[in-house]
């Protein structure tokens, strides 16, 4: 007895990436989206877009009064509040990649790859979890460039960059390393790997390759 399961459809899958902070999940994302088959699923987001983001491309761009109608009606897959900014996975954007005949790629926290996969499970997708971490000495120089490169490029003043870097550490000392643990669930995610750089990333595409029968 399946108790209301659909049976999945080989044409649907997506593929999720999640991992900590500074663990590689957008360069891997955008290493799978290089290829052919694999679209981008674009998520709304509340927040204003950079200098060099385009509605549509990064991010569907929308209103807080947008967002609520949408939470509203039930249209998010999955959804997080971030440093006060709303982020939002609709079931039309992995739709959208079906469409295209390509995986969708979605990185998201352990709690949105939970949604993804309750959701896929109802509406009959194929759902492949990957959970992305590297050693802490190598997240802990990521989060270091990544700090200097906001407050020298971003122009984000002293005290906001400190509050939003502070939250982020405390992040990653707290809830994150409870993701790791999780991760260590053989149930949680369909592939872990432990590193990822370049020496690793062949490897690490590799297995991705033959998790989908390539």
């Amino acid at each position: 007895m399946n108790h209301g399961r659909k049976a999945v459809d080989m044409d649907k899958t997506v593929l999720t990436i999640t991992g900590p902070t500074c663990a590689g999940k957008s360069t891997l994302a955008h290493l799978l989206l290089r290829q052919p088959g694999f679209a981008r699923v674009i998520s709304h987001t509340t927040r204003l877009p950079r200098a060099d983001e385009h509605d549509g491309d990064a991010y569907h761009f929308a209103s807080a009064g947008l967002f609520a109608q949408m939470l509203a009606a039930g249209a998010f897959v999955e959804h997080v509040s971030l440093d006060g900014r709303d982020y939002g996975t609709s079931a039309a954007a992995f739709e959208a990649c079906f469409a295209e005949d390509c995986v969708a790629v979605s990185v998201c926290d352990p709690v949105g790859r939970a949604a993804i996969q309750a959701h896929g499970a109802q509406a009959g997708w194929r759902v492949i979890s990957v959970w992305l971490d590297n050693p802490d000495a190598v997240i802990a120089v990521r989060f270091i460039d990544r700090l200097l490169a906001d407050a020298g490029v971003a122009g984000i003043a002293g005290q906001k960059l400190r509050e939003v870097y502070s939250a982020r550490l405390a992040a990653m000392l707290g809830r994150e390393q409870a993701w790791r643990r999780e991760a260590q669930n053989p149930e949680s995610y369909s592939l872990c790997f432990a590193q990822f750089d370049s020496r690793s990333e062949v490897a690490v595409l590799d297995a991705i390759a033959r998790a989908f029968g390539h």
